[in-house]
């Protein structure tokens, strides 16, 4: 076997081979990069050429070829206006834009960029304006939509039925319901239909409301 050749001190493309690696099988050296990290690299891919940096050369060369793909500079997406070119990856550039609708900047992937309408702030005005008019809706009706959307009666309730209970000591049904923080009662009757009907019907003065609601919840999830 032919002596081990010492490269400590040799530079290949931008590593400069600064001792042996024997932490690991085979011929491998530590080198530092000319960005200033250390990496170690196998002898063999040093004096062939295949390895020439830490990594960073390659990355410099899918930012360029990426950049150089398209040019978004001046291009407007909703309240987007790109600015300047910031980096790139294996997932696309990324930009840096400007929201015209705030004045704040953001960075975006391009990929991204025809998704976004501001860098978020409209999201959160349409938010609030959202919470301000579910405020008002329910300051209107003092009524709590979520338990209008929910079938579930009360834990007492025997009926199983939302808004109709049984009242053991006469024997019949009564249909009620909770408005404006009162409970109202709208039927008593010895026939559960006759009650439930009674319920059903009260429940159409707060269609609209509830439609509104369940508009408004959807909306806020998006």
């Amino acid at each position: 076997m032919p002596p081990l050749k010492d490269l400590t001190g040799k530079t290949f493309n931008r590593l400069t081979v600064i001792r042996r690696d024997t932490s690991r099988d085979g011929v491998y050296w530590i080198c530092r990069c000319d960005c200033g990290r250390e990496v170690s690299v196998r002898a063999y891919n040093l004096t062939s050429g295949s390895t020439k940096s830490c990594g960073c050369l390659n990355n410099e060369l899918i930012h360029k070829k990426q950049r150089n793909s398209i040019d978004l500079i001046g291009h407007r997406y909703g309240d987007l206006e790109v600015l300047e070119y910031v980096d790139s990856d294996r997932s696309g550039t990324r930009w840096r834009c400007k929201c015209h609708r705030c004045g704040r900047t953001t960075t975006v992937t391009a990929a991204w960029l025809k998704d976004y309408k501001s860098c978020g702030c409209a999201a959160t005005d349409a938010g609030r304006k959202n919470v301000q008019t579910y405020k008002e809706a329910v300051a209107q009706t003092g009524t709590n939509p979520e338990r209008w959307l929910s079938d579930k009666p009360n834990a007492n309730n025997k009926t199983g039925i939302k808004g109709v209970c049984y009242l053991e000591r006469t024997g019949t049904y009564v249909a009620y319901i909770t408005f404006q923080g009162e409970r109202k009662t709208l039927k008593r009757s010895k026939d559960i239909n006759v009650c439930i009907a009674a319920r059903r019907e009260a429940e159409k003065h707060l269609d609209n409301f509830i439609k509104w609601y369940v508009t408004y919840k959807k909306a806020d999830k998006e």
